[in-house]
């Protein structure tokens, strides 16, 4: 993926952006056809039109009828202007200035895994389901009580609990869940999937 730097209306670096964030810097107006970009590694300074994303764009934002005509992304056009180099009296090229992106870029969703075990989960569920044992195990603590009461008021409690073994209805809601958790279809009570 090809990272370019924006050239501020003050001479300064913004970036490294993406093409798709370049975009929608051209969506919010940030970015003009005549802003300088600098690709990231090679130095190399272009118009932000003659980037095709970007002048597509443009062209959406300016409303006209007709057919795109994009430069090649490999030459500078020759009226390109020209940044400050010390030593020169240039004046730096009047753009809007993008926000700064922060120097942390994120290549990959981030994926937070809990502590808590599915496979450990699952047994507990499917042994112990009718105490609830996994329900606390997970952190649902008001569920899990629940679930124990109910087993102990209705006289089904078990420790091994197994369906047709007598277990009755919460023993079987315990079993199913063990079963969910297994397959990795349940949370725990932060909200986060339970690790493998």
């Amino acid at each position: 993926m090809v990272y370019y730097f924006v050239i501020g209306e003050d001479g300064s670096r913004y970036g490294p952006a993406d093409i798709d964030t370049l975009v929608e810097w051209t969506r919010q107006g940030r970015i003009l056809d005549s802003t300088i970009l600098i690709e990231r590694g090679t130095e190399r300074e272009l118009l932000a039109r003659s980037i095709t994303a970007i002048a597509a764009e443009l062209h959406r934002r300016s409303g006209r009828p007709g057919p795109v005509v994009i430069e090649r992304d490999d030459a500078v056009p020759s009226e390109a202007p020209t940044l400050p180099r010390p030593g020169q009296g240039a004046q730096p090229v009047a753009t809007p200035s993008p926000p700064p992106v922060t120097p942390t870029l994120n290549y990959a969703k981030q994926v937070r895994v809990s502590s808590r075990s599915r496979v450990t989960a699952g047994l507990l569920g499917i042994f112990l389901g009718s105490l609830g044992v996994h329900r606390f195990y997970l952190g649902y603590t008001g569920v899990g009580l629940i679930m124990l009461l109910l087993s102990l008021s209705l006289g089904t409690a078990s420790i091994l609990c197994v369906p047709g073994a007598g277990c009755g209805f919460v023993g079987l809601w315990g079993f199913i869940e063990g079963i969910v958790c297994l397959s990795g279809g349940m949370r725990d009570a932060d909200g986060l999937e339970l690790r493998s």
